[in-house]
């Protein structure tokens, strides 16, 4: 059915005028939008009928196969608009148009009768900063649906759809057969996205195949019927099969594009209590993390010896400070006893180890650690190895903890002179867990749990910023002396907003600026109250006026989103920061 076939609704649809053009009269691009709208309005209404008053199984099962069909073809479609907005620079529209559009959708029906028009196409191309950087960003903001399914949806348009490239050269979908099931709406076009971008990352190493393109086309093949009969889970797994089978027998030296590709870390999983990450590196990369693990494996050594290991990575390997403000007493690593240091000792003679923590803060009591004796005697047990971990550490946990000593010790640095990133750990949490009387778990800046134990422990080894709210140890105010946040005042602000304050952004405080509420130029001073965090995209925003920083209620800064993004333009916080917060987040 084309355009042309289109029924007449019969009192479903919205009533409208102009829908039809007069004779002679060739049909407006307007028009389509407005009889786009009266299908959808019709579709809506016959269903709610249809599903409401049937009282036949078989209409019930037909309605479903429709619905359904309609839903994967719509999909589709998605993807065909998200190329379409690509194409124009849809992303291009001040913001000033972007309102009218909405409010158009929003209450359709003086564009149904013909008494309202669209918004004209803007006379010029844009000069300044774009209100979106991007086609996905746009759609993320104009559809309210996340980033990364706007992104799937761009990059499906080169791999399900005939495009041209930013030199003006066409060319074919990457996946056709898959392009076709998806628009017929025979396999559900979601899926055919997750096996599309599969694929692409199998791509690298199925060119360098002896037959790479027969190769392709057979893979695609298979995965058709897959998706089709054991559906997208097994698909899933059977690409990654494939990939797994490839790289084995794949030749050559791996190209850049392949690495590109596949390494680095990822988080991949996170629970109350638990991260998991994905990491990939090449093989000469590998050695390093071996050599690193084969050196702490050893418990019996200084390099294998945990707590002297964290010690000097909060104290610095020399005693020095990590940092000021947060100095400890230099520590020592334990001496090797005799008989481990000397090899010819014989295995009778060998007694078992106890190493005592020296480094425990006056009166602090540890957390218990797997396999250690009771905090109160505050020694570490070591077993033979003929008989288990030798500190109660698996394999794998070592060579975590020798991670995070050496990424400690980089962040302890005496002078912080170093080229590497370096970590700081912030913990927001009561004013009681400071007095020893924790009872809560803290929340750290990333908005991860951490346990009452962990957090007991990590004060006692000074190696944690406690932020208090409410409390008053810091001069927060600066006023007109100084225009840029100086470091403590940075890390307060941080502590109460927790990252960029636009809802939804998810860049993590370590990127963020910190942005006056009230200007500098117009009299603002330096303060807490009248600062907050944003990141780089969104701090041009507040200063070219697409996104206004106001305070909300509580006198916290907030942000007024554009009428197009929030039509009820309230103050805003970004609730992804504070949904962990134990606390109300204010300095005052």
């Amino acid at each position: 059915m084309n355009t042309e076939q289109f029924p007449q609704s019969s009192g479903l649809g919205r009533a409208h005028t102009g829908r039809n053009p007069k004779p002679g009269r060739q049909r407006s691009r307007a028009d389509l939008l407005r009889k786009l709208l009266d299908a959808e309005e019709f579709f809506i209404s016959a269903t709610t009928e249809l599903a409401a008053e049937t009282t036949s199984p078989t209409e019930a099962a037909t309605l479903a196969l429709i619905v359904e069909l309609a839903h994967r073809r719509t999909a589709y479609a998605q993807v065909l608009v998200a190329q379409g907005a690509q194409r124009t620079l849809a992303h291009e529209l001040p913001i000033q148009t972007m309102e009218e559009l909405t409010a158009v959708i929003a209450d359709p029906t003086p564009f149904m009768r013909g008494d309202t028009l669209l918004p004209e196409d803007p006379p010029v191309p844009p000069t300044g900063r774009l209100p979106h950087r991007d086609t996905a960003d746009f759609l993320q903001h104009l559809l309210g649906i996340s980033y990364f399914e706007a992104r799937d949806r761009v990059k499906a348009t080169t791999a399900l759809l005939k495009h041209v490239d930013e030199h003006g050269i066409k060319h074919p979908a990457r996946y056709p057969e898959l392009s076709t099931d998806a628009q017929s709406g025979t396999i559900d076009p979601k899926h055919v996205m997750q096996a599309a971008r599969k694929l692409d990352k199998v791509a690298p190493v199925i060119k360098k195949q002896p037959e790479a393109k027969q190769l392709s086309t057979s893979l695609q093949e298979k995965v058709r019927e897959s998706l089709k009969t054991q559906g997208p889970q097994a698909t899933g797994k059977l690409i990654t099969a494939w990939q797994q089978s490839l790289e084995q027998s794949s030749p050559g030296e791996p190209t850049a594009e392949e690495i590109s590709a596949k390494t680095g870390i990822l988080l991949t999983r996170r629970t109350e209590h638990f991260s998991y990450f994905s990491l990939c590196m090449l093989n000469v990369e590998a050695e390093i993390f071996l050599s690193h693990f084969a050196a702490a494996d050893n418990a019996r050594t200084t390099a294998g010896n945990r707590d002297t290991l964290a010690r000097n990575a909060a104290t610095g390997s020399n005693g020095a400070p990590a940092s000021d403000g947060q100095r400890m007493e230099p520590t020592t690593a334990p001496p090797i006893p005799q008989w481990a240091a000397n090899p010819d000792t014989p295995e009778a003679e060998r007694p078992r180890a106890v190493y005592t923590d020296v480094g425990t803060a006056a009166g602090a009591k540890p957390a218990a650690q797997p396999g250690t004796v009771p905090a109160e005697t505050n020694t570490v047990t070591l077993e033979d190895e003929a008989f288990g971990p030798v500190d109660g550490l698996t394999p794998a946990r070592r060579h975590l903890q020798s991670i995070l000593n050496a990424l400690r010790h980089i962040s302890g640095s005496a002078n912080g002179a170093t080229a590497v990133a370096k970590a700081t750990l912030v913990v927001h949490c009561q004013l009681e867990t400071l007095l020893g009387l924790a009872q809560r778990a803290g929340i750290s800046a990333h908005g991860l749990e951490v346990s009452v134990g962990e957090l007991r422990r990590l004060l006692c080894d000074a190696g944690v910023i406690p932020m208090v709210f409410n409390g008053k140890s810091q001069i927060l105010d600066l006023g007109r002396e100084q225009r840029f946040v100086p470091d403590y005042l940075r890390l307060a602000i941080l502590a109460r907003d927790g990252g960029c304050l636009v809802p939804g952004c998810t860049v993590p405080p370590e990127h963020c600026e910190i942005c006056h509420v009230d200007s500098w130029q117009d009299g603002g001073v330096t303060s807490a109250e009248n600062a907050g965090p944003g990141c780089s995209a969104h701090h041009h925003d507040f200063h070219s006026g697409k996104i206004t920083l106001v305070r909300d209620v509580d006198g916290l800064p907030a942000v007024l989103l554009p009428k197009y993004l929030d039509p009820e333009q309230l103050p805003r916080r970004n609730d992804y920061w504070q949904h962990a917060r134990q606390t109300k987040p204010t300095l005052f």
